[in-house]
């Protein structure tokens, strides 16, 4: 660790870390044997599980400076599922938000899916009192939060133009989660990443999908004025069959009918 933190101390762009400086087998090979001997030989050691949780972090160390990310993110994921089949362990949700981050990193639809579902379980478990260090609980509730939000525009891909599929993602994702602040927080990060990605129209979705959930907010009016700001600056096409004329007609009408009271 001393010589990659070395060597990002003095890392310029596109530069080449020197061997001794990448995560990999080779530089960790002490540590590896360590870990693996207290699994494989001491079972019933209080370090036990503490030393499958290193695997799995180490395991994703290596697959972000490896060519076959994939082989060592699966091997944390497996990691880190032998620490969650016991909901009782002390480090249950911290190897389940590391598992939800791996996943986060693989960028595969898929992944980003059950990623968010982690994530979920985490939110659910710091509503619910069961995570015991409040400090770790509001830090987790803020992380996943952002994680979620982020999986949510990552389904996109390079996508910007054509309705955000986390629009549909937020129905299965939150189907019968009941902590309305949390979504709202989701939605407007969601909105935001993606205005600051300059994708316009699918952070417009966002805003639509939250003033369609909740008509009668107080905020809806101020939204649908950011939702006509976003579409007069996309730099995207408009979808087949919308003009901004049209869509400023249309939000005007909706302000004077739903909202002139």
């Amino acid at each position: 660790d001393r010589n990659r933190i070395a060597y990002r101390q003095t890392a310029t762009v596109n530069s080449t870390p020197p061997a001794n400086a990448v995560y990999n087998e080779s530089n960790f090979a002490e540590t590896l044997a360590a870990l693996n001997e207290i699994v494989s030989d001491f079972p019933e050691s209080p370090v036990h599980e503490e030393a499958i949780y290193r695997l799995g972090l180490l395991h994703f160390r290596f697959a972000e400076d490896s060519t076959t990310p994939v082989e060592y993110r699966n091997q944390a994921v497996a990691y880190f599922d032998r620490i969650i089949a016991n909901t009782e362990s002390p480090l249950y949700y911290d190897a389940l938000y590391q598992r939800g981050w791996v996943r986060l990193n693989s960028y595969d639809n898929e992944d980003l899916r059950l990623a968010m579902n982690d994530f979920l379980q985490i939110l659910r478990a710091a509503d619910a009192g069961l995570i015991a260090n409040p400090a770790l609980a509001r830090d987790y509730r803020i992380d996943a939060v952002n994680n979620i939000a982020y999986c949510l525009i990552a389904l996109d891909g390079t996508d910007f133009r054509t309705q955000s599929r986390g629009i549909a993602e937020i129905e299965r994702i939150f189907a019968d989660y009941e902590n309305q602040q949390v979504i709202d927080e989701v939605l407007d990060l969601a909105a935001q990443n993606k205005y600051n990605m300059r994708a316009m129209l699918q952070s417009a979705d966002f805003l639509r999908y939250r003033i369609d959930q909740y008509p009668l907010a107080l905020q809806n009016p101020t939204m649908l004025d950011s939702m006509l700001v976003l579409y007069a600056n996309s730099t995207s096409e408009l979808r087949q069959g919308e003009s901004l004329p049209q869509i400023v007609r249309a939000t005007y009408r909706e302000l004077v009918t739903d909202y002139n009271h």
